[in-house]
């Protein structure tokens, strides 16, 4: 304590780099707070997207499976058809966390 009441100018440097982290850590920290949460029970393929529609549907070829997974976005999911679109130009290959549906295609909630 001594020292920064020798050193006020230290003493206010120091304060000033605790109050920044402190703040960009807060900051980060609600960031990740506004991001969708996804479901607990997803099922999850990687493959490499070969189809989209213009209704947001997308077809993911899985290595050593001769038949397309076809998906669709669920409501409120971060998908857009911008992204897929650009992983169909790559060919890049894809991660897909969905929830399967017992009719009908599976909801896709994260596609990356």
């Amino acid at each position: 304590m001594a020292l920064f009441s020798r050193f006020p100018r230290l003493a206010a440097w120091i304060v000033s780099l605790a109050l920044i982290g402190a703040g960009t850590y807060g900051g980060l920290l609600g960031l990740r707070a506004l991001e969708p949460v996804l479901p607990a029970h997803l099922a999850h393929i990687h493959g490499v997207i070969v189809a989209v529609r213009m209704n947001g549907m997308f077809a993911v070829q899985v290595p050593g499976k001769a038949s397309l997974l076809w998906f669709r976005p669920a409501p409120g999911a971060p998908i857009s058809l911008a992204h897929l679109w650009r992983h169909v130009h790559e060919r890049a290959g894809t991660d897909v966390f969905y929830q399967p549906q017992p009719q009908g295609v599976p909801l896709a909630w994260e596609a990356d």
